[in-house]
């Protein structure tokens, strides 16, 4: 088995040379086989845990053998070699055990994604305003002539976005990321020469399997000011892909979901199989649209983003293929082409799943006003053709992509949370704030609240849930003459991260 690494060779006991240079030798080949175990480890214990989810008896108790023997500050190499056999063992029925791990997104321990740059169209005064509107303590002053650091701890399995600003002056600047496992110290990205980070952001991105800690150290000692840095970190756990859990997950519950029978990992090993047969026939679009009725829920419940999905689900093929000893694609160009035609078939079979849930969040707000909003609604409602081959739907349903091809999946996400918290969107169309006076009601409000609430958390917090959630609204709120200029209205919304969406389903405003 060769996740990352081929395994060391078998440690040599016999002497044949100095007692000196065997024992250094030796050494060299028992740390080795220490670094392997601790990849291996770090990459398995997510197999087994999402094995135990199942109720596969044998992970419940490996998994909890794995956490603590991670959590002892020593393990003997008798230790190691007993967890590693039962991990072999429990993931030995896994054909495609690479693949079942780049799908559940455990397959590099770390991985720089983005290295430090400067963001020139993130400006510092902007970024620094947001920041002490929404996390006031992410800032620490460098007195001059000194260095300053801040810690911050980074939960395990997660996608790290660091940004970094300084008030007035520049800044030399290194950030490091120290692993809670045996690998040491890895070095994120070090600027050793100063930054005009004054006008612009500093970013990077990472993600990591391990838990650790993300340091950010700032060198003042040949300033004669002080400096003071603001600094965002923001942390989400690491995107598994989420059509292969669905498809997995529908499979299994097919199987043994009503049985009452508790599946072995050979049984997991089998469904496994058949989800990936599925996602083979997805891929290469001979799927019929009728046998796809179930993906209808996981398109419009996961926030799926296509393009990162096919992405994710046609590298882990070309790795399944490499596995089986076949000829995987070498013209990067043959490729990107390829994924660019499932791009196109699953964007517009996500149209698709979405067309009731646009129109029930069109009808329910009376957002068309026009004479033939009936015809316009239902001029998508009785497009339903399920013999259609995916491969074929480009065709069948071109006027989908046509009339939605603005939208991204966040704006469709924010669309069914907007028609699900109806209140909400009732609650801003009766306050009546966009209109040109009722902007300028609103931007006052904001600024008195803004003071008032600034040693006020909890309050500051519902505050930028409120000014967040007063942008989403607005194309909810307002009349629109065709379906195509509601579209229009919202994808013409700022730029909005999934997170804001959830603002709308907050208690403090259902």
């Amino acid at each position: 088995m060769t996740l990352l690494q081929p395994s060391p060779s078998d440690i040599n006991i016999s002497i044949n040379e100095s007692r000196i240079t065997y024992y250094h030798r030796f050494l060299d080949q028992v740390n080795n086989w220490i670094k392997w175990y601790d990849e291996m480890i770090a990459v398995l214990i997510h197999i087994v845990y999402w094995l135990k989810s199942f109720q596969i008896e044998n992970a419940i108790s490996l998994y909890a053998d794995l956490h603590q023997a991670r959590d002892k500050s020593k393990i003997t190499i008798a230790e190691m070699k007993a967890l590693v056999q039962k991990t072999v063992a429990l993931v030995q029925p896994f054909k495609d055990l690479r693949r079942l791990c780049s799908m559940m997104n455990c397959l590099i321990p770390f991985q720089v994604l983005s290295p430090a740059v400067i963001n020139q169209k993130h400006t510092s005064s902007k970024f620094i305003e947001q920041t002490k509107r929404s996390q006031p303590d992410n800032s620490f002053k460098i007195m001059p002539q000194q260095k300053s650091f801040r810690d911050i701890k980074i939960q395990e399995r997660q996608h790290i976005q660091w940004f970094i600003a300084s008030e007035i002056l520049e800044i030399t600047v290194q950030v490091t990321f120290t692993s809670d496992d045996n690998h040491g110290r890895m070095e994120v990205l070090s600027l050793g020469n100063k930054v005009s980070v004054e006008r612009h952001t500093v970013e990077g991105e990472f993600e990591t399997l391990s838990s650790g800690i993300l340091t950010i150290e700032v060198n003042n000692e040949k300033g004669r000011a002080e400096r003071v840095v603001w600094f965002r970190v923001k942390q989400a756990l690491l995107s598994k892909s989420h059509l292969f859990e669905g498809i997995l997950n529908m499979i299994y519950s097919s199987s043994y979901g009503g049985n009452g029978r508790i599946a072995t990992e050979r049984d997991l090993a089998t469904v496994l199989e058949r989800a990936f047969h599925f996602i083979d026939s997805l891929l290469n679009g001979r799927m019929k649209l009728k046998d796809m009725v179930d993906l209808k829920a996981i398109f419009c419940n996961k926030n799926i983003n296509v393009r990162d999905e096919v992405k994710k689900l046609f590298s882990y093929r070309l790795i399944a293929n490499a596995n089986n000893q076949k000829e995987p694609t070498n013209n990067a160009e043959a490729t990107e082409q390829e994924i660019e035609q499932i791009c196109e078939w699953l964007q517009i079979y996500q149209y698709y799943s979405y067309i009731n849930i646009i129109v029930t969040c069109v009808q329910r707000f009376n957002i068309i006003s026009n004479e033939n909003a009936d015809e316009t609604i239902n001029s998508i409602i009785h497009l339903s053709d399920e013999n259609c081959s995916l491969r074929e739907i480009t065709e069948k349903y071109r006027s989908l992509k046509q009339r939605f091809r603005k939208l991204t999946n966040q704006h469709l996400q924010l669309i069914k949370t907007a028609s699900e918290c109806p209140n909400v969107i009732q609650m801003m169309r009766k306050a009546d704030l966009y209109t040109i006076h009722g902007r300028r009601r609103f931007q006052e409000l904001r600024d008195n609240l803004t003071t008032q609430f600034q040693l006020q958390e909890r309050n500051n917090m519902i505050l930028n849930s409120w000014i967040i959630i007063y942008g989403l609204c607005e194309p909810f709120t307002m009349k629109a003459r065709t379906l195509e200029d509601f579209v229009d209205n919202v994808a013409k919304l700022p730029y909005f991260e999934d997170t804001p969406v959830t603002h709308m389903q907050s208690k403090e405003f259902i």
